[in-house]
């Protein structure tokens, strides 16, 4: 048996440059023995400094470039070597796709770059000390205000009048209970009695068809101005818009909306505005039903309209829109957003509205979803309790809490050209205030021409327009009026933009969403919030060049929160 073990591990390859062993002959069992383990203690120690000292099969000239040579070059193998060289080269990867992103210049088009315009470096360093940490941010605890609407929510079944409370108080109320979801029928009376002037509900989905003919009866007398519904297609229909001309002319009604009204038509709408002449403001957004029957009569029912907002009623033919735009002269605001009938010939009789001053025709549609989140009896979720810090606790103490999360459907408008935004800024040089998000055939063309129309813009909304350069948003800027721009999802946004900003915008720029727009680089924001002292809303989503040294670097004190800074969804 010893001697076919021996012979066994006699038979093993041996490695490369091994000599093999010389059988010892042995005149009895126990020598047999001893030279065994003698020969197997060889073999170990040959096989050790083999794998001990590695070499290579080719020459000394690639000694160099092996890793297992121990050269200066070599990196050390391991998993936790490969993190820390990882770390180590982080910053220095971070400077190369900066000066990558500075130094390509994105064309309008197909985003080729362009060496004859070489994009200028931003110079700017810190004016705060860095290792001073965030601005203390606004105080947490609540205004007394506040606390007053925190308790009168609360006990809002308990009260039993609100007459005599000012008009701006119980707008507040209205919206502090509609945003609890608190809008009852016996509450939303509350709001209506006592003859108010203005009565504005923004949630009234709880209340039928019965609960709002009752509202509606009890709030309209000749002292109501202003009449808002938000969310009221359940209740709202024609049987209730007729019930607004019970009383004949209102001469004091000055604003109406009626916020998702589904189940009102043109006939009811146009009963309705027969008795509301003196209307200034019409707001019917989300009412598919209308066709257009009755915009094509708002030039003769109600001849000083000045805001008309016809959000998302894709319903309304664009042969009404234009039939009717022309005539409402007195026009101001005009929303068109969400309607997918809006086309160049519709802009083109946009164009006609001299005194016009804001236009909407973004394509962005928001959506609520309620969610079911799991809170603990702690207050906190399930996917971060650790539950073996209390053991007497289980699982079955979850308790589930709905709530409400806004998020947004991105469509895109292919129907407004260059052609059409020219048509505008040609027809309308008093523009004010223009939102154009997801109009995705408008390029650099429709913007030089809107820069040189529209000489007084303070608002540009062009989010997500995918064809837009970093030099055609510059010359809009350069006008030294804008107060708000927002132009998340534009690529070709860059460091262009951001040096007009800070030159032209110094005492104006307000408010600036930049979000998944890599070319803007943390100097340039930099420059841009030391420079413009007004600036005090910024929207950084999916900007993650973006860190602490322009966070806490940059001088200016009212901009003490950036939004999204860190983070890559905006929801």
């Amino acid at each position: 048996m010893d001697s076919k073990k021996r012979n066994r591990h006699e038979q093993k390859p041996v490695p490369t440059g091994e000599e093999p062993l010389q059988q010892v002959p042995s005149a009895s069992k126990a020598d047999d023995e001893q030279d065994r383990r003698a020969d197997m203690a060889k073999l170990a120690r040959r096989r050790a400094a083999h794998f001990a000292h590695f070499k290579g099969d080719d020459d000394a000239d690639n000694a160099a470039d092996n890793v297992h040579t121990g050269s200066n070059e070599a990196r050390t193998l391991g998993p936790w070597s490969s993190a820390v060289e990882l770390v180590n080269a982080r910053q220095k990867a971070q400077a190369a796709r900066e000066d990558k992103l500075q130094g390509r210049a994105v064309a309008a088009v197909n985003g080729e770059e362009d060496p004859a315009q070489p994009v200028p470096k931003i110079q700017w360093s810190p004016t705060r000390d860095v290792s001073q940490g965030p601005r203390p941010g606004p105080s947490a605890i609540p205004a007394l205000f506040t606390l007053c609407l925190t308790v009168l929510n609360e006990y809002v079944d308990c009260i039993d009048s609100l007459v005599g409370v000012p008009d701006t108080i119980r707008i507040k109320l209205a919206a502090f209970v509609c945003s609890k979801r608190r809008m009852s029928k016996e509450v939303a009376q509350l709001f209506a009695q006592g003859a108010p002037a203005e009565v504005v509900l923004p949630d009234c989905h709880h209340l039928d068809a019965v609960s709002m003919t009752d509202l509606v009866q009890e709030c309209v007398t000749y002292r109501l101005e202003r009449l808002e519904l938000g969310s009221c297609g359940r209740g709202f229909g024609d049987s209730q818009a007729q019930h607004l001309t019970k009383l004949g002319t209102l001469h004091a009604m000055s604003q109406l909306s009626l916020g998702g009204a589904y189940r009102l038509s043109d006939q009811g709408l146009e009963q309705a505005l027969t008795v509301l002449s003196a209307l200034s403001s019409l707001k019917l957004a989300q009412c598919s039903r209308l066709t257009g029957s009755v915009i094509e009569r708002l030039p003769s029912l109600l001849p000083i309209l000045r805001h008309l907002d016809l959000h998302d009623c894709r319903g309304i033919a664009p042969e009404a829109l234009i039939s009717a735009l022309p005539g409402l002269s007195q026009l101001q605001d005009l929303r068109l957003d969400g309607m997918h009938q809006v086309e160049d010939d519709v802009m083109s009789a946009i164009a006609r509205m001299y005194s016009l001053r804001a236009l909407g025709i973004s394509y962005t549609q928001v959506c609520h979803k309620l969610y079911m989140i799991p809170v603990t009896l702690f207050g906190v979720s399930d996917q971060k309790f650790d539950f073996t810090l209390f053991p007497t606790m289980d699982r079955h103490q979850i308790i589930p809490i709905p709530y409400v999360r806004t998020s947004y459907l991105f469509l895109h408008n292919d129907k407004v050209s260059d052609v059409g935004l020219s048509s505008v800024a040609a027809g309308c040089p008093g523009l004010q205030a223009l939102y154009m998000d997801e109009c995705l055939k408008i390029t650099d063309a429709g913007l030089l021409a809107l820069s040189s129309g529209c000489k007084y813009l303070t608002v540009l909304s062009a989010r997500r327009c995918t064809k837009l350069s970093d030099e055609a948003l510059a010359s809009v800027v350069q006008r030294g009026t804008l107060q708000r721009l927002l132009v998340s999802g534009v690529h070709g946004c860059g460091v262009r933009t951001m040096q007009a900003l800070a030159l032209n915008c110094k005492e104006c720029l307000e408010h600036l969403d930049v979000s998944f727009c890599r070319g803007v680089t943390e100097q340039a924001l930099g420059l841009v919030a030391d420079s413009c002292r007004l600036l005090s809303n910024l929207v950084v989503f999916g900007c993650s060049h973006v860190g602490n040294t322009f966070l806490h670097g940059h001088s200016n004190d009212r901009l003490s929160e950036v939004i999204g800074i860190g983070t890559i969804l905006a929801n």
